[in-house]
């Protein structure tokens, strides 16, 4: 435990000194950060505020680049096996441990799953013996949940996840419990226990809110819109699908309002208002494309073309399904891709809009099977 009130405001404002010593060096390695993890540490920056805001700075360029986000909390971990005694030895383990979490993330978001675990192990068992770091190892137990659930190992993390809560519970933290609650809907989502999973994802968004935690809001409206959805609630699956792209926007979250705006043409096109969809969908795969996202962009015109087809607008959907055949190509994605992209480009004048549907179907499975072979549908009616 660190000392009286005394030291413990002084280790705060000596922190806070350290970030804003560290601030603009931050953004020099930013730059270029794999260079810095070949050369010598300079002794300035064995500091635990440069260890947190490299970790932070790990965290906001997940999304923007999970490579530049690994290599930015791979310094931390490093800076943190060198930090001096003179600070307490919880702020050390604290801090170490922040940094691995940061690992995980970043090799989690490249669906690199068993290096995210290793990474989150060496994170607890760098704090496992610090009664003072309960709270700590329940964010690790949560990072661990997310995890296990995007490794479809579902029953784990629905448990680690209920422990985590009961955790936080203790401590009275409703922006922690949202996040639990938010991993639990997901997993029951995927599990299939659909209305649970809807359960889930309205308890966090009062929680969420209430804590000032608007992305954690927008995520769980996200996932209540697919949610309701697969209930077959299409209206109110797009109405939580619009709040959710709103408060991305607010957040100037463009990646995650671009997912959000597929999804609800997705939902228009399951509701067959077509000219919605065709509109909708359009729109996400221009933001798509702006943003450098061929995949993405992609598999939203697959959904474009299932929407063309069922108007009966067969050369559009020919032109669109050449068109991605080119982008897929030029940035070297599966060539099994290619061939059921090819497929749908050379069938459009007569496929129906299953057909598309079952060429999306094929190319969502590819991105967790890269080996699976394309096979063409049966006779449409």
């Amino acid at each position: 435990m660190i000392g009286g009130a005394r030291t413990f405001g002084h280790f705060a404002r000596q922190l806070e000194a350290e970030r804003i010593e560290a601030a603009p060096i931050v953004i020099t390695i930013l730059a270029d950060p794999e260079r810095y993890l070949d050369e010598p540490l300079a002794p300035a920056w064995r500091t635990i505020g440069m260890v947190n805001s490299l970790s932070d700075a790990a965290r906001t360029q997940l999304v923007r680049s999970p490579r530049r986000s690994l290599y930015l909390a791979q310094l931390a971990a490093a800076i943190a096996d060198g930090l001096p005694e003179a600070y307490p030895r919880v702020l050390r383990l604290q801090s170490a441990a922040d940094a691995w979490k940061a690992i995980s993330n970043a090799h989690r978001f490249a669906s690199r799953y068993d290096a995210a675990l290793s990474a989150l192990d060496i994170a607890d068992v760098r704090i496992a013996n610090e009664p003072a770091l309960a709270y700590d190892r329940a964010i690790l137990a949560v990072a661990r949940a997310i995890t296990l659930s995007e490794m479809n190992r579902l029953g784990e993390a629905l448990q680690v996840a209920d422990g985590a809560r009961e955790i936080f519970a203790e401590y009275q933290d409703a922006r922690q419990i949202a996040q639990c609650d938010l991993v639990t809907g997901m997993t029951l989502h995927t599990l299939g226990r659909v209305v649970e999973a809807r359960q889930a994802y309205m308890r966090v968004i009062p929680s969420a809110r209430a804590a000032g935690d608007l992305h954690t809001v927008a995520a769980a409206y996200n996932n209540l819109g697919r949610a309701a959805a697969d209930a077959g609630d299409l209206n109110a699956s797009v109405d939580a699908l619009q709040q959710a792209r709103a408060i991305f926007r607010e957040l100037d979250m463009p990646t995650e309002t671009s997912r959000a705006t597929w999804s609800i043409g997705v939902a228009e096109l399951t509701a067959s208002r077509f000219g919605s969809a065709i509109s909708i969908l359009t729109e996400a795969r221009r933001q798509f494309l702006k943003l450098g996202m061929p995949e993405e962009a992609g598999l939203t015109g697959v959904d474009l073309i299932e929407a063309l087809l069922a108007t009966n607008a067969r050369a559009a959907a020919r032109d669109l399904a050449g068109t991605i055949v080119d982008e897929f190509r030029r940035a070297g994605l599966n060539e099994r891709a290619l061939q059921a992209l090819s497929y749908l480009r050379e069938t459009a004048d007569v496929a129906t809009p299953a057909v598309a549907h079952h060429v999306g179907a094929y190319l969502r499975r590819l991105k967790e099977e890269p080996a699976l072979f394309f096979i063409e549908p049966g006779p449409q009616r």
